[in-house]
């Protein structure tokens, strides 16, 4: 009986300290490698040269700021048409490089754009086989639609499969419209219950 429960105890301060280390140490890292950005000035205009201390952060916030000017200038119609030249003439033009530029720019749009369903709805498919589901979430509304062997048109879905507990590799799947089950579970509760392999699961249900 001592056993189950010190088995219980550990493993719920396992479960309460590891993902807020993990967390910490993401955020330390993030941090340390924004400062770094700051060395690259010349050594006149680092802060250190008239405080004589370093300030934590600072590239941090340096960065932020720098993001957030490139933004605001190029968020215009003029700055748009810049951007779109530079890319067209010569970004794009570059072998491997282009496509690496292509790729990861479309998947910051998707994730950070207001206008798309793309990871906003938990579905349930089948998977591996018949009869076992996992848990996925559609990410676009294909603008095609095929017709099976039986003549009958079905629209398609393109699904995320997350792999457990790193749900950032997966699967990604054609499906029919109709072959997925739609829930009201929420996208942090779909998360948590990947990561923890089930173990912290929240009750759903299907959505009408």
């Amino acid at each position: 009986m001592l056993k189950k429960k010190l088995k219980s105890y550990f493993f719920t301060g396992l479960i309460v300290i590891v993902p807020g280390y993990i967390t910490f140490y993401i955020v330390y890292l993030i941090i340390r490698k924004m400062d770094s950005f700051i060395q690259l000035l010349p050594s006149k205009y680092h802060p250190e040269t008239y405080l004589h201390f370093k300030i934590p952060g600072l590239g941090a916030i340096a960065t932020f700021l720098l993001i957030l000017i490139v933004g605001i200038l190029f968020t215009n119609i003029f700055g748009k048409k810049i951007l779109g030249f530079l890319e067209d003439k010569f970004v794009k033009q570059i072998p491997f490089v282009g496509s690496i530029y292509k790729g990861t720019k479309q998947i910051i749009e998707t994730i950070f754009s207001h206008d798309t369903t793309s990871f906003k709805e938990v579905i349930l498919v089948e998977f591996p086989k018949e009869g076992c589901f996992a848990i996925a979430f559609i990410t676009n509304y294909l603008e095609t639609s095929i017709t099976d062997y039986n003549g009958v048109t079905k629209k398609f879905v393109a699904v995320f499969l997350p792999t457990t507990p790193n749900p950032t590799s997966g699967y990604l799947m054609i499906l029919p419209e109709d072959k997925v089950i739609k829930t009201n579970m929420s996208i942090d509760a779909a998360f948590r219950m990947i990561i923890s392999g089930g173990v912290l699961a929240e009750k759903f249900d299907r959505k009408i």
